[in-house]
């Protein structure tokens, strides 16, 4: 299922790592602060496997199944600008929210689209979409989950306050 230059244990990598992004993005529950949660995992992940992350994020864009497995990943690397490596060279760091907002959707609309099959061929793909379904959430209503203590604060503000209805 993969491109001849990528190593049978890069394969595997990329997998797991798909498998695992899903976990932990499915345990979520604090989304004011998911960016930070995703980010900081996915630095765990490849500083315990010792992967490169723009090694990595070239073997996705490279894998003959990116648009069914990966572009969720590839499109939260360019949204969040952690294609670098960590180094103080801030010209490495790529952040491209359109970018990112397509590869969103692209195995969605591709899923979507298919209406003769409308079937998954695996369960990376199963695992890509759903991804795809919540970080695009996430890239919608940001700003709503944000400001939700703030709005919190408004309504409880607004709850001994009397209103007056006339006919």
């Amino acid at each position: 299922m993969s491109l001849n230059k990528i190593s049978k244990e890069d394969e595997n990598f990329l997998k797991e790592f798909l498998k695992e992004f899903y976990r932990q993005i499915i345990k979520i529950e604090n989304y004011t602060k998911y960016e930070n949660i995703l980010m900081e995992w996915i630095k765990e992940f490849f500083n315990y496997n010792e992967k490169d992350l723009k090694k990595i994020l070239k073997l996705m864009e490279d894998h003959e199944e990116k648009e069914n497995w990966f572009s969720s990943l590839i499109g939260f690397f360019y949204e969040y600008g952690i294609n670098n490596n960590d180094d103080d060279d801030d010209d490495d760091i790529i952040i491209d929210k359109n970018k990112s907002f397509k590869l969103y959707l692209l195995s969605i609309n591709n899923y979507e689209n298919d209406k003769n099959n409308k079937k998954l061929i695996s369960i990376y793909q199963l695992l890509n979409i759903i991804i795809s379904k919540y970080l695009l959430s996430f890239y919608y209503y940001k700003d709503i989950l944000y400001k939700r203590n703030i709005i919190i604060k408004e309504f409880k503000s607004l709850e001994n306050t009397h209103v007056m209805s006339y006919n």
